[in-house]
């Protein structure tokens, strides 16, 4: 049985465009930066094959691969990421682990040509990672309401 607030979370994390997330830096303090949301922007790639999540509030993050949060999420894979939806008042907190993701069909799948700008030398050039993000502890707010749940422990 999934709990209050479940099927609202969860919705927001697939239609918010960019997803907080905050890591660990050395000395142990967390650092954020905004992220595209991949479940928003790449959400076809993301619903079927190899690319599609493990789980609810599973989602794969793409990034530089020499820019520090890859090297605090080495260091450190515990991480938080934060959707919002300013509007409506709505926020959605997602703890859990990463790990990068050498499967090239998994990186195939998530990958798109419009991304070149972004990533010098493209999907194989060498400064693109994509890692998947494993959930562990969802925290939701809305409507003065503050639900909280493990969504490994969620029956399907």
């Amino acid at each position: 049985m999934k709990p209050e607030g479940y099927s609202e979370a969860l919705a927001l994390t697939k239609r918010a465009p960019f997803v907080f997330l905050s890591t660990l830096a050395d000395g142990g303090f967390p650092e954020t930066r905004v992220l595209f949301n991949l479940l928003q922007r790449r959400a076809d790639a993301l619903s079927s094959g190899p690319a599609r999540p493990r789980s609810d509030f599973a989602t794969y993050l793409g990034t530089n691969t020499g820019s520090r949060k890859v090297a605090q999420m080495r260091s450190d894979p515990r991480v938080c990421l934060y959707y919002a939806d300013e509007d409506r008042y709505e926020g959605c907190m997602v703890r859990g682990r990463v790990v990068e993701v050498e499967d090239r069909s998994t990186r195939v799948a998530v990958w798109t040509p419009e991304w070149d700008m972004y990533y010098q030398g493209g999907l194989d050039g060498g400064d693109f990672s994509l890692i998947a993000f494993d959930p562990e502890f969802v925290r939701y707010y809305h409507e003065l309401r503050v639900l909280s749940f493990d969504p490994r422990a969620v029956d399907a």
